[in-house]
């Protein structure tokens, strides 16, 4: 740590995953906004259900017949 600082406009944001927060410091979690999420919390399908209920009547069952067809055969295949 060298102290300095790179400055970036105001439409800037980043995003950072990480496996575990072991080597993050309490200043870290703070300065960043951390929000944990354990793989237990994330569920693909509790999201895309979701999702789908937002999305119009007219929509809904194509877009279910797309993410059970395609979606979740390749995230199961990458996962």
């Amino acid at each position: 740590p060298n102290g300095e600082r790179i400055s970036f406009e105001g439409n800037v944001n980043f995003l950072f995953e990480t496996h575990d927060l072991r080597f993050a410091s309490p200043a870290t979690v703070s300065r960043m906004g951390m929000i944990f999420l354990s793989d237990e919390d994330m569920n693909a399908s509790r999201l895309v259900s979701k999702w789908l209920l937002s999305q119009s009547d007219v929509h809904r069952p194509d877009l279910e017949t797309w993410l059970d067809d395609l979606f979740f055969r390749a995230l199961d295949f990458v996962v």
